[in-house]
């Protein structure tokens, strides 16, 4: 009797463990891959990513948003040609959509990009953006600038024109930007940026070892405005001390750049003219330049479309004449 209780205890452990067995087995067999879905709001919110069972369809997120933008929908591809279809495109590997946005035309904060500037004198600027609103390329008469981007960060530009070729490259580190300049004429340079929380800069030292010299650049912003710069070259070995400096004074309408993303730093450092003062919230109303005891100013009258964007400025010098720019927007 023992030995058949014995038997059936035998029995009952191996056919429970063959069903387990053959029940891992089959879990083995029908486990279904997972992928992950991102969504690149492309200036816009940030979205969560979500995992999604292949041949699954996912689930659409709420919408994101973006300052004077209306969201259109979610694309398949970085260049926006083909729409994702939530209710019947299925996922079958990891995926990236793109948002695609829309001028909001009822925002009262109309986003319009500066296409181009002109002066008087026939020179003219011309501006091309990526869809997060940086610029791209700058077309300076016969020069040509062209940006190059690595997430947020702005890391070269390549400039061709005025018989030669100049190669920037820039490594940000926290606050600092450490930039170095190939040109092939030979009057290279290296140099860095120091930056405020905000991303504007503070102070530029660019070192050109050949020529035995360096420049110092110094900005003080107030409200997203220069409000006083200076610049000296100095001989390797003397005592650092600005020579030139620049106050300016602001109304409070829309700067021509008022919706560039082009990082503050090579805005204010790199784009800086008397003309227009790149990057700065508001129009320049008066510019005074201070060298040693001599000052000179100049003063902007402005005429504004309906939304507020300089469309002409009238520029007067204090040691006579004018000039007058055109700005033209997309």
């Amino acid at each position: 009797m023992k030995n058949v209780f014995l038997f059936i205890c035998c029995f009952i452990a191996v056919t429970m463990s063959a069903a387990l067995m053959s029940s891992c087995d089959e879990d083995d067999e029908t486990k279904v891959p997972e992928f992950i879905v991102t969504f690149e709001s492309n200036g816009g919110s940030a979205v969560k990513a979500k995992t999604v069972k292949e041949g699954k369809k996912v689930a659409k997120p709420a919408d994101p948003t973006r300052e004077g933008y209306a969201f259109a929908a979610w694309f398949k591809e970085e260049a926006l040609t083909t729409e994702w279809g939530f209710a019947t495109d299925v996922v079958t590997a990891d995926i990236t959509l793109y948002a695609k946005w829309d001028v909001d035309e009822n925002d009262n904060d109309v986003v319009k990009l500066l296409e181009s500037i002109t002066w008087d004198d026939g020179s003219k600027y011309e501006y091309e953006y990526d869809i997060q609103n940086r610029i791209t390329i700058i077309t300076e008469n016969d020069a040509t600038e062209t940006f190059t981007y690595s997430g947020e960060d702005l890391i070269k530009i390549v400039r061709d024109g005025d018989g030669y070729t100049k190669t920037t490259d820039f490594i940000k580190n926290e606050n600092k930007i450490t930039m170095t300049v190939t040109r092939s004429d030979g009057f290279n340079s290296t140099g860095t940026i120091d930056l405020d929380n905000d991303g504007f800069p503070t102070k530029c030292i660019e070192t050109f070892e050949e020529h035995n010299y360096y420049s110092v650049y110094t900005f003080k912003i107030q409200d997203g405005n220069l409000t006083e710069s200076s610049y000296n070259e100095i001989e390797i070995g003397e005592n650092e001390e600005p020579r030139n400096i620049y106050k300016y004074k602001y109304d409070n309408k829309i700067s021509p750049f008022h919706h560039c993303k082009t990082p503050n730093w090579y805005m204010f450092f790199y784009m800086i003219d008397v003309e227009v003062i790149y990057g700065s919230q508001n129009n320049v109303t008066e510019y005074m330049f201070e060298i040693d005891d001599d000052k000179l100013k100049t003063e902007f009258i402005y005429e504004y479309d309906s939304t507020g964007f300089p469309t002409k400025c009238t520029v007067e010098y204090s040691g006579g004449g004018k000039s007058v720019i055109m700005y033209t927007y997309k």
